[in-house]
């Protein structure tokens, strides 16, 4: 496993729960693609259906709900897959930040 730094501590963390409750078992990387896709699409209902993106708030059964509740969840998907899959992403996130800070303004004037 890569050094322990922020994102890689994080994803080890996330791993290791993963692994507790059997997520690891049988890990599809075309399932695992989609059920990050999922949790976008999500938060993106929220958003069509007029929830604050900015509201977080519990139900009945104190499951956290809300956009920025989705976006987690969709990072807990992403650290966990990259866990799995043994990469250094404090590395990569670095490799590929240091590319974006070579860009143009807004990748020369694409639309956000």
């Amino acid at each position: 496993m890569a050094e322990l730094t922020p994102l890689n501590a994080l994803a080890a963390e996330i791993y290791a729960w993963c692994e507790r409750k059997g997520w690891n078992e049988n890990l599809h990387l075309g399932n695992a693609t989609c059920n990050i896709h999922s949790e976008i699409s999500e938060g993106w209902e929220l958003i069509r259906n007029n929830y604050q993106p900015n509201l977080v708030w519990k139900d009945a059964d104190g499951k956290p709900q809300g956009f920025p509740i989705e976006l987690i969840d969709a990072m807990i998907r992403i650290l966990h897959l990259l866990a799995y899959l043994d990469f250094d992403i404090d590395l990569l996130m670095k490799m590929k930040m240091a590319y974006n800070e070579t860009r143009e303004h807004r990748h020369g004037g694409k639309f956000c």
